[in-house]
C-alpha cells in the first residue's frame, strides 16, 4: 500500500489547506521537515482508492511485544531441549515424556513457535504500528494478523469489553481488555471481504472482529473515547460491556 505523509505546522494549520491535495503541493509536503511540536496530519490511499486521512493514532507497546517475543522463545527453547535430547534418554524419563508423544507434540510446537518469532519479529520492525481513527474507517495494525482497513459503513457497533480475564491454574489470571467490532455482512461489500483473505472469512463467519487492546500505550478508556467521538453522527452505536460484573449480576440471580 502506498503511504503518502503529510506534515503541517501550527503556522500552516491557521492558513487555508485545501491545496494539500494537490499532486505537487503533496510532494512538497512530503519533503517538509516539522519543527518541533508542530502537528501533522497522515495521509494513505485507501481501499477505495482516494485519500485517507489519519485522524488519531494509538501506538503500540514495544516493550509489550518484546515479551510476546521472549515468551515464544521460551517454548521453542523448550521444545528444542526435549527434542534434542537422545531417544534412549527419552525412554527413560518416559514417566515424563513417552518419545513417540513427545516427537509428535514437539516437532509442530517447534515449527510452529519458529514461524511466530519470524512473523513478530518482520512486525517489530515495522512503521504505522496500532490502531489508527482515519476519515473512512478504522485501520487495525496492532498484530501481524490485522485486518487493517475497516470502513465505516461496514461497521454496525463497536462493544469494549472490560475486566475480561484469562485464568491459569487457580491463583494466575491476566487482564484481557478488547474492542468487538460487529461487522455488517451484505452482498455490496462482498469485494471487500474477499480483499481480506483467510481473515475476512473468519471474521465474516462470526460477525465480529476482535482487538486486543492490552498491547497499546494508552489504556482501553481512552481508545474508546476517541472511538466515540469520532464515530459519533455515523450511525454506530458504541458500547461497553463489564464482564466481572455481568458475573457478579449472574451469581446473584442464581441465589
Amino acid at each position: 500500500m502506498f503511504y503518502v505523509v503529510l506534515q503541517l505546522t501550527r503556522h500552516l494549520s491557521r492558513t487555508n489547506n485545501s491545496w494539500l491535495f494537490a499532486p505537487s503541493s503533496l510532494i512538497l509536503a512530503n519533503h517538509y521537515l516539522p519543527l518541533n511540536g508542530a502537528l501533522y496530519a497522515k495521509a494513505r490511499l485507501g481501499f477505495y482508492g482516494r485519500i485517507m486521512l489519519i485522524n488519531k493514532h494509538f501506538r503500540l507497546s514495544n516493550f509489550k511485544l518484546f515479551i510476546v517475543l521472549t515468551i515464544l522463545c521460551m517454548f521453542e527453547y523448550s521444545a528444542f531441549s526435549i527434542l534434542s535430547m537422545p531417544y534412549e534418554e527419552l525412554e527413560r524419563n518416559s514417566d515424563r515424556y513417552h518419545p513417540i508423544v513427545a516427537y509428535l507434540f514437539f516437532i509442530p510446537t517447534s515449527l510452529f513457535c519458529g514461524i511466530l518469532i519470524v512473523i513478530f519479529l518482520k512486525f517489530l520492525f515495522k512503521k504505522n504500528k496500532g490502531l489508527s481513527l482515519t476519515d473512512i474507517g478504522i485501520v487495525d495494525n496492532s498484530s501481524p494478523f490485522s485486518l487493517g482497513v475497516i470502513p465505516f459503513e461496514n461497521i454496525s457497533s463497536i462493544t469494549s469489553i472490560t475486566n475480561s480475564y484469562v485464568k491459569f491454574y487457580r491463583f494466575m489470571k491476566f487482564k484481557t481488555p478488547e474492542l468487538n467490532i460487529n461487522l455488517r455482512r451484505r452482498k455490496k461489500d462482498a469485494n471487500w471481504w474477499e480483499s481480506k483473505g483467510l481473515k475476512g472469512r473468519l471474521a465474516k463467519k462470526f460477525h465480529t472482529y476482535t482487538i486486543p487492546t492490552r498491547g497499546f500505550k494508552d489504556n482501553q478508556e481512552k481508545i474508546v473515547e476517541a472511538i466515540r467521538n469520532h464515530v459519533e453522527g455515523r450511525n454506530i452505536k458504541v458500547n461497553t460491556m463489564d464482564i466481572e460484573q455481568i458475573e457478579k449480576n449472574f451469581k446473584a440471580k442464581r441465589k
